[in-house]
């Protein structure tokens, strides 16, 4: 993330800005995120062969995006609602179990809502690089020709050969190998990441040390899946 803080332009990890002091970020920030990361694993997961075998698709016969158009706007508004509903329910176990050890613990469930969703902010943006870096593999190669010639005029503005887009690295086990490896490290690390802005926002948040843990025994727990999930979706065959 770039901002400009205190006259100074200033470069940091995604959602860094947010520890800064200079920005606080509302119930509208925390909604945002958490429907960029849920719409983002939907998009993965609508791909899979386990999904079109849940809504009756035949994978090897997909009927195409037109047919499907229902059935996706119903699992996307699904995702985003359940992840919604999921994440507000962890925050609210891990508030409501500092406050059953700590009366005196004053932060509200809007603040901790808010707080732990920006720290979602890495997940979401890694979700993205690892779902679609394929799809920009081969897209960026459209993108150079088009450039080069802007007009189908037959130009060839950057003085190269005529460029035929090439998928063919996508059949090359060790190529795709590479891929996966760098995708799948992407996912990981954006957790990691997660996770330590996430111990910083239960530091604000708690008034001693056992509540910094309490507070994210449930959203640790979630984290974990949803690792899990991210990995599964890299690994599964995909129909569309």
């Amino acid at each position: 993330r770039i901002a400009v803080a205190d006259g100074l332009l200033r470069f940091g990890f995604p959602s860094w800005y947010t520890f800064s002091g200079q920005w606080k970020p509302d119930v509208s920030h925390a909604f945002f995120i958490i429907v960029i990361l849920a719409a983002g694993s939907f998009d993965g997961l609508h791909e899979t062969f386990w999904w079109l075998g849940k809504v009756g698709v035949n994978p090897l016969e997909y009927p195409g995006r037109t047919a499907m158009i229902w059935t996706t706007l119903g699992g996307l508004t699904a995702a985003i609602i359940g992840l919604v509903a999921v994440f507000a329910v962890v925050v609210w176990l891990g508030v409501w179990t500092v406050r059953g050890n700590s009366p005196n613990h004053s932060k509200p469930f809007k603040d901790a809502f808010v707080g732990f969703s920006i720290t979602l902010l890495p997940i979401a943006i890694g979700y993205h690089f690892a779902h679609y870096f394929v799809t920009f593999l081969v897209q960026f190669q459209y993108v150079v020709a088009n450039m080069a010639d802007p007009m189908a005029k037959g130009w060839n503005l950057f003085g190269l050969e005529v460029m035929r887009i090439k998928v063919g690295f996508l059949s090359v086990p060790e190529i795709v190998k590479i891929i996966w490896i760098l995708q799948a490290g992407v996912v990981v690390a954006s957790h990691v990441l997660a996770v330590i802005m996430s111990h910083r926002t239960a530091e604000i948040l708690s008034e001693d040390r056992n509540s910094v843990i309490k507070i994210q025994i449930f959203l640790s727990i979630l984290m974990i899946a949803y690792t899990v999930f991210g990995l599964w979706l890299l690994a599964s065959p995909r129909g569309v």
